[in-house]
């Protein structure tokens, strides 16, 4: 496991990119679950960077890694109140924030601060993360609890989830923008993309996203994007109604 290449899913799991993306890719439909806590997950998340710079000082690589110990609070900070990370929650886009400056947050679809990209699903602390502050800054993280107790939750119920549909599904495919998955409607696909490739659904697509991709594409606007209309499921949709009318 590589800190570049760590995702914190939805539900606060941390996974291996290329792992997670491998698995996510064994839906046939609709996502799949955590393999941890069998919570849905219906958008990619983008690698976490704050994860992979902590890891990377413990693990440089080089020497004997339990002599590392070179982390600052300020490396673990909230992007919203700059302070020691309290219940700290990774959005889809990668970035981290405390779980109460989320509340402070308003509107109906939570928006990262920092890059303005949505998150699909209520904020969810991260487990992994949030043991390692708490034993690392013991003393400073007790102080923050003192100061966050008793902050209101986001509510929840504010989001409401667009049905299934099963017609113009892309299997295995998800959306380098806004990470949602599998890709439904039309998909848009980087001509100039090495494997493995670069695509958008039709609202990043209008919306003239730039995004680098969640597997280290490097895309720019400059870069060729085709229509794909290779659906699997229209055909096969096709053929069950064809064989229901012919047993009927």
């Amino acid at each position: 496991m590589h800190g570049r290449y760590l995702q914190s899913c939805a539900c606060g799991h941390i996974f291996c990119r290329l792992c997670l993306a491998h698995y996510m890719s064994s839906s046939l439909v609709e996502g799949t679950d955590c393999p941890v806590c069998k919570t849905r997950m219906d958008h990619l998340p983008r690698t976490c960077n704050l994860i992979g710079r902590v890891i990377s000082i413990l693990h440089p690589g080089k020497g004997n890694a339990d002599e590392v110990d070179g982390i600052r609070s300020e490396d673990v900070a909230c992007l919203i109140c700059q302070e020691l990370l309290f219940d700290p929650s990774v959005l889809n886009c990668g970035h981290v924030y405390c779980m109460p400056c989320l509340t402070s947050v308003g509107g109906e679809e939570l928006e990262c601060q920092f890059c303005g990209a949505p998150h699909p699903a209520e904020p969810t602390v991260c487990s992994n993360l949030k043991n390692f502050l708490k034993h690392r800054f013991e003393e400073l993280y007790n102080s923050r609890q003192e100061k966050s107790s008793g902050v209101p939750s986001r509510k929840e119920g504010t989001r409401k989830g667009k049905p299934s549909e099963i017609l113009h599904t892309h299997v295995g495919v998800g959306c380098d923008g806004c990470g949602v998955f599998p890709i439904q409607g039309r998909r848009y696909s980087c001509k100039e993309c090495e494997a493995p490739g670069l695509d958008l659904c039709e609202k990043c697509f209008m919306t003239g996203s730039t995004a680098e991709g969640r597997f280290d594409q490097k895309h720019t606007a400059d870069h060729d994007m085709e229509l794909d209309d290779s659906f699997l499921f229209p055909n096969l949709v096709d053929y069950m109604d064809d064989l229901y009318i012919d047993m009927t």
